[in-house]
């Protein structure tokens, strides 16, 4: 219970230090960038070294791929309907096919299945959003703003300079070849990953936004309906034929990673391509709120098997 409430006093404070003068408007991005270079490798080094690898594994890596291909069939038949034009269904895109799977997901699964749900949230964020981000995302945003995609060579840089999934290797690494982490650095590792968690909130609060000008309220119903109800409805049928009740924790994991709020970087990349800025920003700060009450709804439903 004092995770939960962590989660939210943390938050809050973010919330309010955008009311303090001493905090710069861009202060989230320090905050950002520590994570991303060095707690959430510091995280993948403590967890998946000793993590058993098996077919259940798979579900929240393919989980996170899966959201994405959903998420563009999804918008691909509303695009007409909405009548969204090529800018606004790249934007929508962008915020519903990618999760908050490290910032969110990360601290809500430990608070919900303690080490266990770490490791799958690692799984799903890792080699799953994050790698994904690194490839499909940036290809989005550059088809959808300019028409031209990266090429492979921006492909392979984009992932192989990315600390986290560097992180990610080297601890499958050390996974598959059995190698022991002396005492002293993973003792130092654990104390660095405990501060993911109020740090990652801190930011997302820091850059809620809550402001309906410019912002047609289908476009905040799609891209929010999809993430936190569709997408995970999606995984839980498809998983659910896979595996039986009592379903495992990877599972349960990958349900309500695929129903996290939209990923800060996406929406900082959507935005840095000009994809609708203000629409974005709108869907991150309203989808994140509205996330902790559906992963809490989806926990509850997962419980019951």
């Amino acid at each position: 219970m004092d995770s939960i409430l962590t989660i939210f006093i943390c938050l809050l404070v973010g919330f309010l230090f955008q009311r303090v003068k001493d905090f710069p408007e861009n202060s989230h991005l320090v905050l950002n960038q520590y994570i991303i270079y060095f707690a959430l490798p510091a995280l993948a080094f403590l967890h998946i070294p000793s993590m058993e690898l098996g077919l259940s594994s798979l579900m929240p890596v393919a989980g996170a791929w899966l959201v994405i291909l959903f998420a563009f069939l999804f918008f691909k038949l509303l695009q007409k309907p909405l009548n969204l034009d090529r800018n606004t269904f790249g934007a929508l895109l962008m915020c519903s096919a990618f999760g908050n799977t490290s910032f969110i997901g990360l601290p809500v699964l430990e608070a919900l299945y303690g080490d266990e749900g770490v490791k799958a949230a690692l799984l799903f964020d890792q080699p799953g959003s994050f790698v994904a981000i690194c490839t499909v995302g940036i290809s989005i945003a550059s088809i959808y703003s300019s028409g031209q995609a990266p090429s492979a060579g921006q492909f392979f840089k984009r992932i192989f300079t990315f600390p986290p999934f560097l992180g990610f290797i080297v601890a499958v690494s050390l996974n598959i070849f059995q190698i022991p982490i002396p005492e002293l650095m993973s003792g130092a590792a654990a104390k660095i990953a405990t501060t993911i968690t109020p740090i990652a909130l801190v930011s997302i609060g820091f850059q809620l936004r809550l402001s309906m000008k410019e912002v047609k309220i289908s476009e905040l119903i799609a891209p929010i309906g999809f993430k936190l109800i569709i997408a995970p409805l999606l995984i839980f049928l498809l998983y659910s034929q896979l595996v039986s009740s009592p379903y495992p924790v990877d599972m349960k994991a990958s349900v309500i990673q695929a129903g996290t709020g939209p990923m800060v970087t996406a929406c900082i990349i959507a935005t840095s391509y000009g994809l609708r800025p203000k629409l974005v920003s709108m869907i991150l700060g309203i989808g994140i709120l509205l996330s902790f009450i559906s992963m809490a709804g989806w926990y509850i439903f997962l419980e019951q098997f």
